[in-house]
């Protein structure tokens, strides 16, 4: 048996959000597809969300709610993409963008928002490094 171990959230109903990554091809994937800007997250696409930190710090500022879950789950779509080779690393910063939008359009605290989107500008390089991606396990 392969296996990957996870952590984090899950999507359960497949949603899609329009984004400015408007590339020549379409990308598909079994989680992720990426048509003519439309970002697609299937059902089972897993997604980590916040940067780790206090848990009752994260969750006053509002890192942790519901009003973040959609920002990070489009933020870590893309960055599969990237660190998958789908995408070229250039896309970060729209990946970045697009969460800080999702973030203030689901009314996120605009602090919280802010603190994150610096944050992951200034610190999530390694995200997107191949290095990064996510190991297959072996079970006998």
């Amino acid at each position: 048996m392969r296996y990957q171990k996870v952590q984090g959230f899950r999507v359960y109903n497949t949603w899609s959000y329009q984004t400015e990554i408007v590339i020549n091809v379409i990308i598909r994937t079994y989680y992720i597809d990426l048509i003519e800007g439309l970002l697609v997250m299937k059902r089972g696409f897993c997604f980590e969300g916040s940067a780790p930190g206090p848990k009752w710090l994260l969750k006053v500022l509002g890192i942790l709610g519901k009003k973040s879950k959609r920002g990070y789950c489009a933020h870590d779509a893309i960055y599969d993409l990237i660190k998958n080779g789908h995408l070229e690393p250039f896309w970060k910063k729209s990946a970045d963008d697009l969460m800080h939008e999702i973030h203030l359009k689901d009314k996120m605290v605009k602090p919280a928002a802010k603190i994150v989107y610096k944050s992951v500008v200034k610190f999530a390089d390694f995200a997107i490094d191949k290095s990064n991606r996510m190991k297959i396990l072996i079970a006998p």
